[in-house]
């Protein structure tokens, strides 16, 4: 007997080594389910908190989210017997489960859920940081990215106080992560990646996953990394702050997708259709849609289609990839709309009717046929007042929605700042609620639709000061200038319009404010590039008013002249006297009839430019016709508009007229063969000063200065052999030789009594940087060089340039650290224009940073210059400083002088007109030093004495 049940159990062993052998892949997994289950995913995730039923954590470790679905409802059977951590569990985890397939009202059930146990629980903490991380999820999922950082963040730092890291850590910080990077903190979202990345490797080494969930961690990892260099590919700002080029970020994006796409768990059917997202993403902002787009697209559908009703957000997706397609590429108004509509009615299903997620495809609504109501630049016909009133009434019902709680009317149609739960949505409503009732008020001429008209320019220039003051990073600054750019010149020509019909002065001060935004915008994103932080109470815009403004920038000599001109289209210009005001447009003086050849074109400007680069042997007779061409055509109609300018003028040119020289533009047509310095240059009868904002000067008047004091001459020692010092990106730093810098600062060091000065190899960048915050006056006889592609790589250079390392070169962002209370700057070798020039940032760029360093006023070149020339230029200058007269009078005085004194062959006025006074203008007591304090010491001791003995004597 004792044989036969040996016999009989032998039998059983072998049964079942022949099962196993059999079946060995089948029941690996179901070892590996079991053991995670009886693990628990706690220690995988290093949460405390443990998932209390072994087949749902199992499922979870899965991926298997439908398993998982199936067993909580299982659970819920029994939910009368439940413990509150059993409680608490199900309600976090059907939570989740809601999250993840798109079902907002069930996920806010159980959250609410959830928080009254963990209230009413201490024990319950362990939960807390999912919790918080659902919390946030669900507020992104609203379009809601501060309440879902500010949850995000308490999420992840209650995971990093946990002793045991693990997935829920990684995970954290790619939620977080996630938001940043759909509120265009892109710069954030990148550094939270990367450093999830870091803790998975080191927690997890590739290739040693433990689970599919850490498997799926790892593939997130990647393909947030793909979305990120998919969007800021598409960015013009992304390769001075990544040092990526375009190339290299849509490399980076394919790569990082591929892998995604490879490591993704073939279980998890939701994260396949987020890859599907991105790779239809890249496809259409990289490729312009093609093989890959519908791939992805068909890829997002199959899965939709697969499982109906449970992953609504892949045919969502696909609907979104399918309208934006044919609003950038196709034009085609009806499969816009059509793709639109779907994804609108799949949105109502998910989240109701009213909810502010439908924001952005209900924007893509009004889109598609707004753009299709237009030929060229007017409406088509058939279109009337009531198409244009069907989009307001739709953007209307937008700005609710973005605005919960707001009763959204006619009269009232701007909702108070704080009640706005996405800035940017709102940002691309409000913009297209000013276009749209811009056109309705020009079919209608009705008074009440000009009134709502300017309301909502108002309402869109307070949002853009708002947007300046927070100091958003550089992307969601990018984002709003390409939102904001059209609408700016638009509500110039509401603002000109308005101010033509009625001449009441807040249109002229709304057109000021307007260009003061562009400028602000462009400032504010280079100092961004930079990595600067601006103070939010400097941040802002200055209401400036006619009064304030005649009170600063006018005297009955002096006027302020504002330029704005979008590239391609207009030019508008403010002009104020002390006595007068002008609003024109470029175009609309001299009619639209000839508009293509009186606006200010580049081809005009780029022929003026090229004919005053050095050595200045082109053709005079070209000159001086580009000279002439760009007068008739920019300045004469302010003249005439104006009806006359005084004498010195305060010029705010704009990002794309920084680099054109008003004073060589020429009045009048000098006859074939008339001597260069015979010329009639409009700076024969004006000095001109320049400023790259009011902003700029009314900040930069409110910082300490030196009054008067030291003044500090630079001329470093530049050989031959420096022309092979040094190469960067692509492009070489070569400088010439100076020969003449020396005698320049030393003649100038001879008019100050406190003059000192840095000659030769002495001025190295560690000299200079040590002295320069302790004078009054500054003089730089040196080279400065603005990188062609990069130029916030600029710098000034110094001696030991050949020395090995980089202590020649003081480049702008340590400039920007710098603190330097200085009256005056003088940069007067300047090597500007290695590559082509960058309006707006060459030479600019650098006078910026010396601004922002404290310097009141630099003066500055457009273009190398020669510096034999400039020696005999620089000494009159200074001269005219020391004769107390204003600095842009004391440069026009030094200009004309040279034109009567110098050598004949440095008349062509690329050797003496690249010079322009950028800030304050005011007189400065040059050359005065304290002398004079003490005379008047000495006088008083003498009188002291005189009357001393006589009282000596009486007594």
């Amino acid at each position: 007997m004792i044989g036969d049940k040996l016999r009989g159990r032998k039998g059983m062993v072998m049964s079942f080594f022949q099962f196993c052998f059999r079946n060995g892949r089948r029941l690996l997994v179901v070892s590996m389910v079991i053991g995670w289950g009886i693990l628990g995913y706690g220690q995988i995730t290093g949460s405390p908190a443990e998932i209390p039923w072994p087949e749902v954590a199992a499922a979870e470790a899965a991926c298997t989210y439908g398993q998982m679905a199936t067993h909580l409802r299982r659970r819920a059977q029994q939910a009368q017997a439940w413990t509150r951590a059993e409680r608490m569990a199900y309600h976090q985890l059907r939570a989740e489960q809601a999250l993840r397939f798109l079902e907002p009202d069930s996920a806010v059930v159980h959250l609410m859920a959830g928080k009254a146990l963990l209230d009413e629980t201490a024990s319950l903490a362990a939960w807390q940081g999912r919790y918080l991380g659902a919390m946030g999820r669900l507020s992104a999922q609203q379009g809601n990215y501060g309440a879902a950082e500010a949850l995000l963040i308490e999420a992840l730092a209650w995971w990093q106080q946990q002793p045991t890291p693990g997935l829920g850590l990684i995970e954290a910080h790619l939620d977080l992560a996630d938001v940043w990077r759909q509120d265009l903190a892109i710069d954030r979202a990148l550094d939270g990646v990367w450093t999830a990345r870091r803790l998975m490797q080191t927690l997890f080494p590739e290739g040693e996953y433990a689970s599919p969930a850490v498997q799926r961690t790892a593939a997130r990892i990647d393909l947030t990394l793909a979305a990120i260099f998919t969007r800021i590919g598409r960015t013009v700002v992304h390769e001075q702050v990544t040092g990526l080029s375009t190339l290299a970020s849509r490399d980076s994006a394919s790569h990082y997708l591929a892998r995604a796409q490879a490591t993704w768990p073939r279980t998890d059917t939701l994260g396949r259709a987020q890859t599907g997202v991105v790779a239809g993403e890249y496809a259409l902002y990289y490729q312009g849609g093609g093989t890959a787009f519908w791939a992805a697209i068909d890829t997002l559908e199959a899965i939709a289609a697969t499982y109906p009703g449970r992953v609504v957000a892949a045919a969502i997706d696909a609907a979104k990839l399918r309208s934006g397609y044919h609003l950038a590429f196709t034009g085609d108004t009806e499969a816009g709309l059509v793709a639109t509509r779907r994804a609108l009615a799949l949105q109502r299903q998910v989240f109701g009717s009213a909810h502010p997620a439908l924001v952005p495809m209900s924007y893509m609504a009004v889109a598609h046929p707004f753009r299709a109501s237009f030929e060229g630049n007017r409406v088509k016909d058939g279109i009337g007042p009531a198409v244009f009133d069907t989009y307001l009434d739709s953007l209307l019902l937008m700005t609710q929605r973005l605005a919960p709680g707001w009763q959204a009317s006619r009269l009232d149609p701007l909702p108070p700042a704080s009640a706005i739960t996405n800035r940017d949505y709102y940002l691309k409503v409000l913009d297209m609620r000013v276009k749209c009732a811009y056109w309705r008020a020009k079919l209608t001429e009705a008074p009440a639709d000009h009134a709502l008209t300017w309301r909502l320019v108002e309402g869109f220039l307070a949002l853009i000061g708002d947007e300046l003051r927070q100091n958003p990073h550089v992307y969601r600054l990018e984002n709003t200038l390409q939102v904001a750019e059209m609408t700016l010149t638009l509500a110039l020509g509401i603002a000109y319009e308005r101010y033509q019909e009625t001449g009441a002065p807040i249109y002229w001060e709304t057109a000021l404010a307007v260009m003061e935004c562009n400028r602000a915008l462009l400032l504010r994103k280079r100092q961004l590039v930079q990595r600067l932080y601006i103070a939010p109470d400097t941040a802002g815009l200055q209401a400036w008013t006619m009064p304030a403004l005649r009170q600063q920038f006018t005297a009955p000599d002096q006027g302020l002249v504002s330029l704005f001109r979008y590239p391609g289209f207009q030019t508008f210009a403010l002009v104020l006297t002390a006595d007068t005001a002008a609003f024109l447009d470029i175009k609309d003086v001299w009619g639209t009839a000839d508009s293509v050849h009186v606006c200010l074109t580049d081809q005009w400007l780029a022929t003026l430019w090229g004919r005053l680069q050095p050595p200045g042997e082109g053709p005079a007779d070209s000159l001086a016709q580009a000279a002439h061409r760009v007068y008739t055509h920019l300045w004469q109609p302010i003249v005439e508009v104006a009806g006359g300018l005084p004498p010195r003028l305060l010029v705010i040119p704009g990002p794309q007229l920084e680099a054109l020289p008003l004073s060589l533009l020429l009045d009048s047509l000098p006859a074939a063969g008339t001597p260069f310095a015979q010329w009639p240059y409009l700076g024969r009868h004006h000095a001109f000063s320049y400023a790259y904002s009011l902003e700029s000067l009314h900040l930069q008047a409110a910082r300490p200065v030196r009054a008067q004091g030291p003044w500090l001459g630079v001329a470093p020692a530049f050989g031959p052999a420096d022309s092979q010092a040094f190469a960067f990106r692509g492009d070489r730093f070569a400088p010439r030789p100076l020969v003449y810098h020396e005698g320049e600062v030393k003649a100038i060091a001879a008019m100050h009594p406190q003059a000192d000065l840095l000659l030769g190899p002495a001025a190295t960048k560690v000299a200079v940087r040590e002295a320069l915050g302790r004078y009054a006056y500054l003089h730089l006889a040196t080279h400065a060089w603005v990188h062609s592609q990069r130029p916030d790589s600029s710098f000034v250079a110094f001696s030991n340039l050949g020395a090995g390392g980089e202590d020649f070169r003081l480049s702008l962002a340590e400039v920007y650290d710098l603190d330097i209370p200085a009256q005056l700057l003088v940069m007067s070798g300047c090597a500007t224009a290695q590559g082509p020039l960058q309006p707006g940032e060459g030479l600019a760029s650098l006078s910026r940073a010396f601004f922002a360093a404290g310097v009141r006023s630099v003066v500055a070149s457009l273009w190398p210059v020669h510096d034999g020339a400039t020696a005999h230029l620089m000494p009159t200058f200074y001269d005219g400083l020391a004769a107390g007269l204003p600095k842009d009078q004391a440069i026009q005085a030094a200009q004309q002088a040279f034109l009567q004194t110098a050598n004949p062959r440095w008349h062509h006025p690329a050797y003496w007109g690249a010079f322009q006074v950028y800030g304050d203008v005011a007189p400065v007591p040059f050359g005065q030093g304290d002398g004079w304090r003490w005379g008047w010491l000495l006088l008083a001791l003498a009188l002291g004495l005189v009357a001393w003995a006589a009282w000596r004597r009486l007594s």
